[in-house]
């Protein structure tokens, strides 16, 4: 019995090992490069957002912002004053009121570019005399002709635009910040109004230490938006955009109607040093936009009035600026493409490691979800993770890797019928192993030299029916011909069932089918007889010997 070095053996488990990596290795990197190229063409980008969407009507909602209180012009304001727009005087007779609670800003979100009378001169007299009332505009862009802001206000710089950002679904996620038109750059009306009350605070504009050109309200970084950020692909980044963080569906600030502070109804406490926003809340009047909390299975397409929009606009920069609150980040492209390829590889690698459909179906549906709880958790620290080019990658790797293995199979299983045929008619024991030296085909020679029937040996190995020592053995000996690929023979000894030692000669080769399975085939021949007689024949010649010398012994005597 020979005794392989367990070398060859290492070796060969090091290299079979970096075969199945690398397979498994380029699988997951050839998935996720088609999910990478799909993202780049943008078709991804609608999931990715509705993936998104989800995230934010999932997230706890944030409580009333006590800073910013809304003065809705609603259905009930337009009936009792018999039209729109709202006459000047009326309007003039708003803000007299409010600055007598003495609110640290007022933000007017009613375009006010033309005359209503009566009562023009009175409201252009509050235009002059309130130092904290900011207007608003709308700046000519491809989908409007543009309205101007009150030509006094322009002119004392309390103007901002109120222009949103809209998605290609309708909805809007982006805010603006800053917009350069014909050299002259605009401030936004939400950054006006925040900027307002953040000097009071002591807190004023200044270009980020990290890139100057970010804008820096205390302790918030505004970070420009880029055409590829998140789940985007090519957006529109004109001007200084931010990704919004709104705090909620609908109802997220105090409101009250136009007739109740008019009426006197409200309590001077509620807009003492806060910013208080006029607009329109009346349905009849279409002031409404989509956000990421319209929608869902519970809030189907419910949108929000724009001074609300402007409200949460307003909140997300002093939040940032004051509170340190979280503005969205995305990932750079590169980390995105390798968390992409992270989940591509543990796709592939689960399939190819459990080998079953079935439980690798279940593992990548608690992976998926996975998944998702991280990106989930990533949007609540701040931080934008892209979920469905992942997903993508991970059950696409998984299907690749579950359809060769479903191949290899099913050319296995032709193999083996093949296999079959041949072996059965031939008269000496013949094995056939796999990479897991296993046996998948056997003849009825081998079962009877072992003594099992070939029912209980097929798909086992050899330590099932050897001692550990001959187990190891025959082991190594498949081992080098599966490292080297060459045929080699070699001289054993095993244990039958019936407790008999036998001295085989085991050739073993290496093949190969069409789809790259390799199968080892050994054949045994029975020398036990051989080895006897050779053992006999050592003894007879060494009896001669011995004979041979006692007889020379024996003449030595007789000569002297």
């Amino acid at each position: 019995m020979q005794q392989g070095s367990p070398q060859p053996n290492i070796l060969a488990t090091i290299s079979t090992k970096l075969f199945r990596g690398g397979r498994v290795l380029i699988t997951a990197s050839a998935v996720a490069g088609c999910v990478i190229g799909l993202r780049l063409t943008g078709l991804l980008q609608t999931w990715e957002l509705a993936a998104l969407d989800q995230f934010f009507r999932l997230r706890p909602l944030e409580p009333v912002d006590e800073r910013i209180v809304i003065v809705g012009i609603d259905e009930s304001d337009l009936q009792r004053i018999g039209q729109w727009p709202i006459p000047d005087r009326n309007m003039a007779q708003l803000l007299r009121t409010l600055q007598t609670y003495k609110p640290r800003a007022i933000g007017l979100d009613i375009y006010r570019d033309l005359p209503v009378e009566p009562g023009h001169q009175e409201l252009l007299q509050f235009y002059r005399t309130l130092p904290n009332l900011i207007g608003i505009e709308q700046i000519k862009d491809k989908s409007s002709t543009g309205v101007p802001a009150p030509p006094i206000l322009r002119d004392r710089d309390q103007v901002g635009f109120n222009n949103l950002v809209s998605d290609l679904d309708g909805k809007v996620r982006r805010g603006l910040l800053y917009w350069t038109v014909d050299g002259k750059s605009h401030q936004s009306f939400a950054l006006s109004l925040a900027l307002v009350y953040l000097k009071s605070e002591g807190v004023t504009p200044e270009a980020a230490a990290s890139d100057p050109r970010y804008l820096q309200l205390g302790q918030g970084v505004f970070r420009l938006f880029e055409p590829d950020d998140g789940g985007y692909v090519r957006a529109d980044a004109g001007g200084n955009q931010i990704l919004a963080n709104l705090r909620g569906p609908a109802n997220r600030f105090r409101q009250v109607s136009m007739t109740d502070v008019l009426a006197g109804r409200v309590p001077p406490e509620l807009m003492r040093d806060r910013i208080v926003l006029i607009g329109s809340t009346a349905v009849s009047l279409k002031d409404f936009f989509y956000t990421s909390y319209s929608g869902g299975l519970v809030n189907s397409l419910q949108p929000i009035s724009g001074v609300e929009l402007q409200a949460n606009f307003i909140s997300q920069i002093l939040s940032a600026a004051l509170e340190g609150r979280q503005l969205i980040q995305p990932w750079p492209d590169p980390l995105e493409y390798g968390w992409i390829l992270v989940w591509s590889w543990l796709g592939a690698w689960c399939s190819w490691r459990l080998r079953s459909p079935e439980r690798s179906a279940l593992v990548i549906l608690v992976s998926a979800g996975g998944l998702l709880g991280i990106g989930y958790g990533a949007l609540l620290g701040g931080w934008w993770l892209p979920v469905v080019p992942p997903m993508m990658a991970l059950t696409g790797s998984a299907i690749v890797i579950i359809a060769h293995l479903a191949h290899l199979e099913e050319e296995l299983k032709r193999s083996k019928e093949f296999l079959n045929k041949i072996i059965n008619a031939i008269p000496d024991p013949i094995f056939v192993k796999d990479s897991q030296h296993r046996w998948i085909v056997l003849n009825q020679a081998y079962s009877r030299l072992i003594g099992y029937p070939l029912e209980e040996l097929l798909e086992k190995s050899d330590s099932d029916f050897f001692s550990p020592e001959q187990a190891q053995v025959f082991r190594t000996q498949d081992q080098q011909v599966f490292a080297t690929e060459q045929e080699q023979e070699h001289e054993e000894e095993f244990t039958s069932r019936s407790g008999n030692t036998y001295q085989i000669a085991t050739k073993r080769s290496l093949h190969k089918d069409s789809a790259g399975n390799l199968f080892l085939v050994g054949v045994i021949r029975d020398i036990t007889e051989r080895k006897r007689l050779e053992e006999e024949l050592k003894r007879t010649a060494a009896e001669l010997v011995r004979s041979n010398a006692e007889l020379q012994q024996s003449a030595s005597h007789l000569h002297h």
